[in-house]
């Protein structure tokens, strides 16, 4: 399963961020459907709980870790974690849900 940013990177909307570039979005989507990504090296985002890889043909690996695409580290740390914080207190809204569809969302830590 893949989940693809096709939003803002780079900071927050109207502070400093930019939407993915149409080519970098189909560089991704082409890797996800050629079978690409499925042996690749991948790297754990903390809070979202997502695995990202390290490269993707054709695509500035620089765009792939989200927080270092923002100039100010510490502003994504904290829109991050208000990002994890809505997904959790939504999900508790929900009774009877599968442990481990809860462990594979988004966590605080």
């Amino acid at each position: 399963m893949y989940l693809v940013n096709t939003g803002w990177t780079g900071g927050a909307y109207g502070e400093g961020g930019s939407r993915f570039s149409i080519p970098t979005t189909r560089a991704i989507i082409s890797a996800i459907q050629s079978g690409v990504l499925r042996d690749i090296d991948t790297k754990h985002i903390d809070g979202l709980n997502l695995q990202v890889p390290v490269s993707v043909p054709g695509v500035d690996s620089s765009l792939l870790d989200p927080r270092e695409t923002w100039q100010d580290r510490e502003a994504y740390d904290r829109h991050l974690k208000e990002l994890a914080t809505k997904f959790v207190d939504n999900f508790k809204k929900f009774e009877g849900v599968n442990e481990a569809i809860i462990q594979a969302g988004p966590q605080l830590t």
